[in-house]
């Protein structure tokens, strides 16, 4: 337990470093809804001033800020299963979202792969009382 506890912190560390990072350059990002929809503009702004390599950097930080958000206004938590696997993040409906996945997809793939859909898609599994009620 204590292996998963440090894991978990450290993504939140990378995502505080996200919030500090930009906070210098005048971006002001919050763990919420608001919060993502900062950073989607903030990287539809800049897109295309960043190597792919630049992008790939960004991709875990980006994808831990939108899961710790999704903690903070969905009452989730991180969920790791094995070191080495891709942290995902456990609603409480159960139903389990991978925010570092959909990062490195919209940083790709562009707005068809939305950050703020995707928090708000999860937004509604919760409400609707998990995906199968979709």
């Amino acid at each position: 337990m204590a292996a998963v506890d440090a894991q978990c912190r450290e993504l939140r560390d990378l995502a505080d470093g996200l919030v500090r990072s930009l906070q210098r350059t005048g971006v002001m990002l919050t763990y919420d809804r608001d919060g993502v929809s900062a950073i989607e503009a903030y990287i539809e702004a800049n897109r295309a001033h960043w190597t792919e390599a630049d992008g790939e950097r960004m991709c875990g930080q980006i994808g831990c800020f939108v899961g710790e958000c999704m903690i903070a206004v969905y009452g989730a938590q991180w969920s790791i299963r094995a070191q080495g696997d891709e942290p995902g993040v456990r609603v409480p409906t159960g139903d389990t979202a991978f925010p570092v996945t959909k990062a490195y997809k919209f940083l790709r793939g562009g707005p068809a792969d939305s950050l703020l859909s995707f928090f708000d898609v999860m937004g509604t599994i919760i409400a609707r009382g998990g995906i199968t009620q979709l």
